[in-house]
Formats: structure tokens, sequence, C-alpha cells
């Protein structure tokens, strides 16, 4: 009696299947490569694009790193931001064309500049310089109350590695003592001067609240038996 030889029925099936469709398989093998090789040329061109990118806002900033000129022009700079917009450097290029109007003291135009990146680069690394760039245009402009505004969305970032927060803050202070507002701008040159004892910022705001406690002495805070203090807020001394 020959033996038989049984197979599974899903592996007959599944090679009925196979062979029914194995140019539909192909086709679609077929188009996962094109769309694979396509995503991978978007990849590579892009990152051509960057390099450009960066190659150009190397070129524009040039000049004055090799001491060519003092400042920065906007000029080369908006060319470069609009050529590759979109990329990281174009991002910087546009930024740094916005300080580049605001030195220049093409105050509306730099303001334009700043609102543009924070439109288009909202996930940029260098948000928080360009909302400061964009209050310290509208303080240029004697647009105090947005200006503040803007500084204060700032300092209220409790981003403590970042100096651009604490010189918000700092300005803030100047702003409040301008307006008469003595306590609340005690409190921001407070805050300054604890948090960077040590560094050039921290220093100026010791210097400003010296000042303001000097010019208006009932803000010194009093201890204990009625003396006066500044909460160890006096410059270190040198050893």
């Amino acid at each position: 009696m020959a033996a038989t030889v049984s197979e599974p029925a899903w592996w007959i099936e599944a090679l009925g299947w196979l062979e029914l469709r194995k140019k539909q398989i192909g086709y679609a093998a077929v188009a996962v490569l094109v769309v694979a090789l396509g995503i991978s040329y978007a990849l590579y061109a892009r990152s051509q694009r960057e390099v450009a990118a960066a190659r150009a806002l190397s070129e524009a900033v040039a000049p004055m790193l090799l001491g060519e000129t003092q400042s920065l022009a906007s000029g080369p700079l908006l060319e470069v931001a609009q050529r590759y917009a979109g990329t990281r450097a174009g991002g910087h290029a546009l930024l740094l064309a916005a300080t580049a109007l605001s030195t220049e003291g093409d105050l509306v135009r730099a303001q334009a500049r700043f609102e543009e990146f924070l439109r288009e680069y909202r996930q940029s690394p260098l948000l928080n310089q360009a909302v400061f760039g964009l209050a310290s245009c509208l303080h240029a402009q004697g647009r105090t109350n947005e200006a503040m505004d803007r500084y204060q969305s700032l300092a209220e970032r409790r981003l403590e590695t970042d100096p651009v927060v604490f010189l918000a803050r700092l300005r803030l202070g100047q702003l409040c003592e301008q307006r008469g507002e003595w306590e609340r701008a005690r409190r921001y040159y407070e805050e300054v001067a604890r948090a960077l004892p040590m560094a050039g910022l921290g220093g100026e705001a010791r210097l400003y609240l010296q000042a303001l406690l000097e010019a208006h002495p009932e803000l010194v805070p009093s201890q204990p038996g009625g003396e006066s203090s500044t909460n160890g807020l006096t410059p270190p001394t040198q050893p």
C-alpha cells in the first residue's frame, strides 16, 4: 500500500494565492522601492540644502568675523534667509538679519523680521533670543507696554540656564523703576543678583539694586532687631 503525504491546507492555499497574485505583489514591491528611494533622495536633498545654507551663512558673516567690518550687514543675511527659508541656517540668518537691522536703526523692519522668525521657526532653540530682540525693538520705539509684555513672557520662563531670561528680568526691573514701580523693580533685580552672583549680569543687577535701595531705603527689608539687610546681595569680597 503506497504511503500518502498530506500538506496543511493553509500551505496549499498560500501557494495558490501567491501564484494568482504574483504580478500584483511584484508591482507592490516596486512601488515600495520607489517610495523608499524617493524618501532617501528627499533626505539627501534636504541635507545638501542644509549644507549649502550653512555655507552661505558663513560667507555672509565672514566680513565681520575677519575684521573687515565692525558689524553684520543685514542685506546678505536677508538674502540667505530668503533663499534657504526653512533650514536651520536660514533661520539663524533671519534672526541675525533682524538684529543687524536693529543695529542699523531700521527698527520697523527689524521688528517685522523678528516676528517672521517667531512665526516660521517656532521649534527653534533660538526662540528666546527672538522674543528678546522683538521686545528690544518695541522698547526702542517707545512702545513700553508691549515691550514689557514680551519681557514678561521671558521672565516667567523658569529656564535657569538661559541668560536671555535673566536679561529680560533685568530689563523689566529697569522699566519698572522708570514707571515708579519700586517694589517690583527690586524683586527683579534681586532675582538676577541671586541667580548669577559671580556673573557680569548679576553684578549689574546688584548695582541697580544698590542704587534703588539708596534712593528708596524704605524698600530695604528689616531683620529681627530692627537692622536692615540686603539679603546677602552685596558683592562678594575678594580673598
